[in-house]
């Protein structure tokens, strides 16, 4: 599941919250309701790393889990490692020449996305209800989980 739910809060407008370059309407918010969702906000970090400690911060990560996979909910360092997909995906010339290559030094590898790959709303909500009947709760740990459509081993 991605990480939009963590990034929605609610206010007293009629397009409620940030999603991702959109928003949420009141339908959709009654409808994450209806399931008695907790509305979190993550904090915002207070810490500037420099892009190397990132690296050395994805280094260690990978030591200590034997994972490059990091979820965005999963504090600073899993948005910092979105960020360096997203500068992959979009074929950012600078992250290309320069970052790029440092990130493969430590084994990290990248996929591209299909072109236009993108879910629903409704189609995202439904991944949720699903997740929630299976594990009784929404704390989605993954943020790959609504594209693996794998709800057994989380």
């Amino acid at each position: 599941m991605p990480s939009w739910p963590t990034q929605t809060q609610t206010t007293t407008t009629t397009t409620i919250t940030k999603k991702q370059g959109g928003m949420l309407t009141r339908e959709q918010i009654g409808k994450l309701e209806s399931l008695d969702f907790a509305w979190i906000l993550a904090p915002k970090p207070r810490i500037r790393y420099t892009w190397e400690e990132r690296l050395e911060q994805l280094r260690q990560y990978h030591r200590e889990h034997g994972t490059f996979r990091i979820p965005r909910t999963n504090g600073t360092l899993g948005e910092w490692l979105h960020k360096q997909r997203q500068f992959y995906n979009t074929n950012d010339e600078r992250f290309l020449k320069h970052r790029y290559p440092k990130m493969l030094e430590i084994g990290f590898t990248f996929t591209k996305k299909p072109v236009g790959y993108q879910k629903s709303w409704d189609d995202r909500f439904e991944d949720l209800v699903s997740f929630g009947r299976v594990h009784g709760h929404f704390n989605v740990p993954c943020p790959d989980f609504a594209k693996d459509g794998d709800h057994s081993n989380n």
